[in-house]
């Protein structure tokens, strides 16, 4: 395979993994809006699947952004960092992060609020307390604050792929 037929390739790949993302960010924004709206479910179980689509919305709009940037100037994250654009790269990466973070840990989030549902049968669905929700979320504040900034101040290139 030659270097013309290589970059036609990966510029196709590009293309397509933009035009799904491009769908991906109109479902995401629309699923937040029908969950916040619904009056079937419990606020907890309505904080984390907003949550989850929340984390597709910021990694689809952080990757077509990537994916503009590729396509249009050719420049991927490490030449921008080369080239003067550390700003960008890393508020890139930064998004990156959370949405990725934010979507991974949604699954264990919600079987541990499934667990404590069931253990809490009787008295769960009159609880309209957000704390389990606000406990989750400053664990996942402080795992990304450790995970982005303080490993990335020690090692400026560990999140440049």
């Amino acid at each position: 395979m030659n270097a013309t037929s290589l970059s036609l390739l990966s510029r196709s790949v590009y293309t397509s993994e933009l035009l799904i993302d491009l769908v991906l960010l109109p479902l995401s924004a629309f699923n937040i809006y029908i969950v916040i709206s619904t009056a079937v479910m419990h606020l907890n179980l309505k904080i984390i699947i907003c949550a989850q689509s929340l984390g597709v919305l910021l990694y689809s709009i952080e990757r077509s952004i990537e994916l503009l940037i590729l396509l249009l100037l050719y420049l991927p994250r490490k030449a921008m960092e080369a080239n003067g654009l550390k700003v960008l790269a890393r508020s890139l990466s930064a998004i990156q992060n959370v949405g990725i973070s934010l979507s991974s840990w949604v699954g264990l989030i919600l079987v541990m609020e499934r667990i404590y549902a069931t253990v809490n049968v009787k008295h769960y669905e009159g609880m309209k307390s957000p704390l389990f929700n606000i406990i989750w979320m400053g664990f996942l504040v402080r795992e990304n604050y450790y995970k982005h900034y303080v490993k990335y101040s020690r090692s400026p290139s560990a999140y440049l792929p």
